[in-house]
């Protein structure tokens, strides 16, 4: 059986923290898991070996987290915005002298391997994601509060968000965390065609929960090279595209229709007609209600 094998057959993370986990927040889409956890690590904690390559990244102070692998200290840090990569396939033991709340981002083994064969002309059996503890890490710093708020926040994450984080922290741990001594080459092209085979599809699905997947399938790229091409041709993620296209629609209907503005919610795309309330106002600086009525005064 190959590595890549036993790997597979390993939990996933969030199969097995649950023994060491006081309180507990997720939000995880097809192949990307996130967790907001506040762990009890007083005693030793033996970690299994799970299929995830992890990134843990602590948002507060806390006293000093010790690794071991074995017997062996591997290493040591005091948890405040510093980010540790998990390698999937290795046991681990944890200690500190307090409570640690932490946010797991992880990835699995077989779906990293397959952004590697997407982006590098290696094999991707050849790469290891390196072990680090405690290390300085800005973009991970400045991922974390959004994925945090998008835990915490009612209203469901979209495919398209959930997507689009799998592409950054597969794009960083290769990048910044493995073996491959290649980085990721440039974003390829998005001819004008394909562009508008996409915006077509995305405007005739605006009440669709429509995936990276979805879009990427009106071309000939990749999935983590369509996400790059996207917003190298458009300057915006795809994501955003989304939302910018259902608040215009939204505006259009207000305009030019009399539907009510729990039924406009659901045409365009919205959970609820409170969610269209708060992404509207938060971008026209009006409440769906008000822009109808000014028009109309």
């Amino acid at each position: 059986m190959s590595r890549e094998q036993n790997i597979a057959a390993l939990p996933r993370l969030h199969e097995v923290i649950g023994d060491v986990t006081l309180d507990s927040a997720s939000l995880h889409g097809q192949n990307l898991r996130t967790t907001r956890v506040l762990h009890d690590l007083l005693d030793y904690y033996e970690a299994p070996a799970t299929a995830d390559h992890t990134i843990v990244f602590a948002p507060a102070q806390t006293k000093d987290v010790v690794r071991f692998y074995g017997a062996s200290e591997s290493g040591s840090a005091k948890h405040a915005r510093l980010t540790t990569i998990m390698p999937a396939g290795r046991e681990v033991t944890w200690r500190s002298d307090s409570l640690v709340e932490t946010l797991h981002i992880s990835i699995d083994d077989a779906i990293l391997r397959r952004h590697i064969n997407d982006t590098l002309d290696i094999d991707p059996a050849s790469v290891d994601v390196l072990d680090t503890m405690g290390n300085v890490d800005d973009q991970i710093a400045k991922l974390a509060p959004m994925i945090l708020r998008q835990i915490h926040d009612p209203t469901p994450a979209t495919k398209l968000m959930l997507d689009g984080f799998e592409q950054v922290v597969a794009a960083h741990l290769i990048t910044h965390y493995s073996s491959s001594s290649r980085t990721i080459p440039s974003a390829r092209t998005l001819d004008d065609a394909s562009l508008e085979r996409v915006m077509d599809y995305m405007r005739g699905h605006l009440e669709e929960d429509i995936s990276l997947e979805d879009l990427a399938s009106h071309t000939t790229l990749s999935l983590f090279s369509f996400a790059r091409a996207f917003k190298a041709a458009t300057g915006t993620s795809p994501h955003q595209m989304l939302l910018a296209e259902r608040i215009a629609r939204t505006a259009e209907l207000l305009r030019n229709t009399e539907t009510p503005l729990a039924e406009i919610a659901y045409a365009v795309g919205f959970s609820s007609q409170s969610h269209m309330t708060t992404t509207f106002a938060r971008h026209m600086g009006v409440t769906p209600g008000r822009y109808r009525k000014d028009l109309r005064s």
